[in-house]
């Protein structure tokens, strides 16, 4: 199990205050931030021994730091802040949308949203995640699990007789008679997204080094 790391949250809505709530009930620091100071204090509320504070607090704080803010404010905030970021490990999560973030989303898109970021924020190391699934499977590991095999099963259901037809195997029979097999592999590949989860932060830190 990697050691506790000290973890800032700028941005402490669905996505931020998500997955911080997540990294502090697996045992790190926790520091949440926001634009509204009371939005950072009630997800700090929500996680016993998380913390809240300023975006300038936060960043000082994290060794990693969570940026979950939308894309059209990057430029603002890298202004503000990319003196303080320089040197440390972030990683973002963004995904430009024309209706909220204007001009800068068609630049951003030609080239990479995640690009477009790191040219913002020079000298600093710039990860990029968690921007195609939903809050509810951030909460809870288990549910990317269960939504992949979801989605494969319903497509071997759907397509069953297609598939039969060009490999010869009906993979439903293949799905039942495996079943016990299925369930093992199941609970030790939760056990292991679960870990993997809970230690991420400690993954990008070490991208920075």
């Amino acid at each position: 199990t990697a050691a506790p790391m000290k973890i800032a949250i700028v941005g402490s809505g669905i996505v931020g205050g998500t997955l911080g709530g997540v990294w502090s009930k697996a045992g790190h620091q926790v520091m949440f931030s926001d634009r509204d100071p009371a939005s950072a204090k009630a997800r700090a509320a929500e996680n016993p021994g998380a913390t809240s504070g300023t975006v300038q607090q936060a960043i000082a704080f994290g060794t990693v730091i969570l940026i979950a803010i939308p894309f059209g404010a990057w430029p603002e905030f890298a202004r503000e802040n990319g003196a303080e970021l320089k040197g440390k490990t972030i990683f973002e999560t963004t995904n430009p949308t024309a209706p909220r973030d204007g001009d800068l989303v068609a630049a951003a898109l030609a080239k990479g949203s995640g690009v477009a970021v790191a040219e913002f924020l020079p000298g600093v190391h710039v990860a990029r995640g968690f921007n195609t699934f939903g809050a509810a499977m951030m909460a809870n590991p288990l549910g990317l699990l269960i939504g992949g095999i979801a989605a494969a099963i319903a497509a071997a259901f759907l397509f069953r007789d297609q598939i039969k037809a060009a490999i010869g195997v009906d993979v439903i029979g293949v799905i039942k008679d495996s079943a016990n097999k299925v369930i093992g592999f199941f609970v030790g590949a939760y056990n292991a997204v679960k870990d993997a989860w809970r230690d991420l932060p400690t993954f990008f830190s070490a991208l920075g080094k």
